[in-house]
């Protein structure tokens, strides 16, 4: 998975199937969420809005993406003595006495994959808690949602084995009433956001919208589409937002479309006509480098759309 740290002041200046090369999709929200249509273009429902006068007020900016259930290594980075965002207390972790200022974004797929999904889940949720609990020292965690996260919301009953099995290694933890059951991460996955508004970056899983596959998308179509994207995620249905026949999968599913400078292009347009600098990615180990350069964190020519996933898997 990706981490690194951007300051206020250097933040403030810098499986999917779909073919990316389709033009003009059908981007037509379904008729069952027309009376859940938002007005507000990033609503603070879906998601996480930090205003660039907040974001000032955070010493360090920290991104995560695609930790895929690798808690070890998880805890193993938190407790470096460079970052030292936590520390060890009584068989678990809690925020280290001289964490202060940290606002940590986790860009999704915190689950699947790795060993130890819920254990990963559970200590985001609890710094979570706990930085809510003593604001004075100005701590946050943002979770947001990724694919396999939107997989397990839209058809919990095929939950990856892997998933199962650390779910049921945390009933001697007291986290998990009943280990058969993925009640407890499951809530607690609801509760993760679509993706964040800071200062004027978006944070969201692929980085990619469908309308991006239009050439000239006016201002107009990326607002529908964004407030069309809004309604699944408000009433909870994930299902639209997943999956190579949905007009809406892109934003968590789109693999390689970085790959096309046309949709590059594209993404660049469109974030400028909403009045975004940039967004910030997971997803793709390879995004914006090459085969070689897959550990590394790959951004535009332009600065403006940097991918931070760097191949935890």
């Amino acid at each position: 998975f990706a981490f690194f740290i951007l300051t206020f002041f250097s933040f403030a200046c810098v499986h999917s199937g779909l073919n990316p090369r389709v033009e003009s999709p059908r981007l037509v929200a379904s008729e069952s969420i027309e009376s859940h249509k938002t007005t507000t273009l990033f609503d603070p429902r879906v998601w996480e809005t930090i205003s660039k006068d907040e974001l000032k007020t955070y010493k360090t900016l920290w991104v995560i993406s695609d930790i895929h259930g690798q808690f070890k290594k998880l805890t193993q980075l938190f407790l470096a003595p460079h970052i030292g965002l936590i520390q060890a207390e009584s068989e678990w972790y809690e925020w280290a006495p001289n964490a202060r200022g940290n606002l940590i974004v986790v860009i999704g797929d915190s689950i699947d994959k790795g060993p130890q999904s819920v254990e990963v889940i559970r200590l985001l949720s609890d710094l979570q808690d706990s930085a809510r609990k003593k604001p004075e020292q100005m701590n946050r965690v943002v979770m947001l949602m990724g694919n396999h996260e939107a997989e397990l919301l839209a058809f919990p009953e095929s939950a990856p084995r892997e998933l199962v099995e650390s779910n049921q290694a945390l009933i001697n933890q007291n986290w998990v009433s009943n280990p058969k059951s993925l009640e407890k991460v499951i809530s607690t996955i609801r509760g993760f956001k679509f993706g964040a508004k800071i200062g004027s970056w978006l944070f969201f899983h692929s980085g990619f919208f469908d309308v991006g596959r239009l050439k000239s998308a006016s201002k107009n179509q990326i607002e529908s589409y964004i407030r069309d994207l809004n309604s699944y995620a408000v009433v909870g249905d994930y299902r639209p937002l997943i999956g190579q026949k949905s007009n809406f999968a892109a934003p968590l599913e789109e693999h390689n479309w970085f790959d096309y400078k046309d949709l590059v292009q594209n993404m660049i347009d469109i974030i400028g006509k909403i009045d975004i600098d940039g967004i910030v990615f997971g997803h793709d180990p390879d995004a914006f480098n090459s085969p070689k350069q897959v550990e590394d964190i790959g951004a535009d020519m332009k600065g403006r759309l940097i991918g931070v996933d760097v191949g935890m898997n």
